[in-house]
């Protein structure tokens, strides 16, 4: 908070604590300077994120190395095995693939849902069956 808003506040509390409401309720005097507890508070509370955020971003990056090891070590088994292959590779096949490439099921490629037609049968039910009037009547 920026010291003219600080100054700001306390000419606010002051004005408030010379209420006639107010020193009827006896208010604690520590109530004047609530702001720079506040400020305290924030910054106390500013500095527990930062050293938290710290021991987050350490905490990930030991997990991020630890995954990278792994899998630099399990690379390396599959080096070894396929170096130790090399020179005796088994007859016939060893690893089979189900197909080349991925199976893909895109939403866009179905068609969109279109309701059905009526058959043209209801349609000339329904004109024939209609009644007719035999006569007009106009009155």
């Amino acid at each position: 908070m920026d010291p003219h808003r600080q100054e700001e506040l306390s000419t606010l509390l002051d004005f408030a604590f010379t209420l006639p409401a107010i020193r009827t309720m006896g208010p604690d005097a520590r109530l004047k300077r609530i702001h720079y507890d506040w400020l305290e508070a924030g910054e106390h509370t500013q500095r527990t994120v930062a050293l938290l955020s710290q021991q987050l971003r350490r905490f990930l990056d030991d997990q991020v190395w630890l995954e990278n090891r792994r899998i630099m070590q399990v690379l390396h088994e599959i080096e070894a095995h396929a170096l130790a292959i090399r020179h005796a590779p088994p007859s016939g096949p060893f690893m089979e693939l189900d197909d080349t490439g991925p199976d893909l099921a895109l939403p866009m490629v179905r068609p969109l849902f279109s309701p059905p037609l009526p058959s043209p049968t209801r349609y000339w039910r329904t004109a024939t069956s209609r009644s007719r009037p035999t006569s007009f009547s106009s009155k």
